[in-house]
């Protein structure tokens, strides 16, 4: 893989009073949804303001002591659900017309990472209390927690059509869970830092991982059918990409077509990473 720098040009600012630098996510009608306090506000892609009502929250929340703010939200794959995270440790899923459909409670602390699997019949939500939760959305009920972090959960991913899910952890570690067994069947020590963000390439089947260290870890999976029981490793690592910046790793996303990799730091810089095939 070789960097090359994103030049882009500027067209407009709006003030937002977020509340995580996660906390966006963009609809396939090109509605950007952010966390604004204690609620979501909408925008069109010229970012004006469409409705900061739509997505309210239950009303028991009016009767809690503490002021609840959005800390985190994400959509599924299909767009049909929006899951939302909020400071107290619940979640909400609604649907696109803004209708609650769950209202999950389990955590003891703030949310701070949401993944829904494949076909959206599964949310994984994690925590700073440490633990990771399995909440099944037609059910409407919480399958399981995941316990074995040792700090704050920082990020989740599901590998498609696996029964595996990856969690990372400011532990340093980042585990492999079998979501059928509900067990952690690999534990991953090779940064030595905070790991924050987790991103799936599909076109070569790998797990990109970065944080707090300068180098992107890059993680080859193995196919489940190719998967070893008594030699449980789903990921391997492959190579490190040592990054030009040296503030924390935010968040890694990548294109449809994994052709560009963008890397989002603490330090308000964004790397893009050009990727050729060998």
């Amino acid at each position: 893989m070789e960097h090359s720098y994103l030049r882009t040009q500027l067209n407009q600012i709006i003030g937002l009073n977020t509340t995580r630098a996660k906390s966006i996510c963009c609809t396939k009608d090109d509605i950007i949804l952010t966390a604004q306090a204690e609620g979501v506000g909408e925008f069109n892609s010229s970012l004006s303001p469409i409705s900061k009502d739509k997505f309210k929250p239950p009303k028991t929340f009016d009767d809690q002591d503490e002021t609840i703010s959005v800390v985190d939200l994400t959509l599924s794959d299909n767009n049909d659900f929006l899951a939302v995270g909020y400071s107290n440790g619940e979640i909400v899923v609604y649907n696109q017309d803004g209708e609650i459909l769950n209202h999950f409670v389990g955590h003891r602390r703030q949310i701070s990472c949401l993944q829904f699997n494949s076909d959206s019949s599964i949310l994984a939500s994690g925590s700073l209390d440490n633990d990771v939760i399995l909440w099944d959305i037609s059910a409407d009920t919480g399958i399981c927690r995941l316990v074995g972090h040792q700090n704050a959960i920082t990020d989740l991913c599901f590998i498609p059509n696996t029964k595996w899910l990856v969690s990372s952890s400011k532990d340093t570690h980042i585990r492999v869970w079998d979501i059928e067994l509900q067990t952690c069947i690999q534990t991953v020590t090779t940064a030595a830092s905070e790991i924050w963000t987790l991103c799936y390439i599909s076109l070569h089947k790998q797990l990109l991982c970065a944080g707090r260290s300068r180098e992107i870890f890059v993680f080859n999976i193995t196919p489940e059918d190719g998967f070893d029981s008594m030699n449980p490793i789903v990921l391997s690592l492959t190579f490190q990409i040592e990054r030009t910046i040296s503030h924390r790793a935010q968040s890694i996303i990548t294109n449809k077509d994994n052709s560009l990799i963008a890397v989002a730091s603490t330090g308000k810089t964004l790397e893009r990473w050009t990727v050729h095939d060998i």
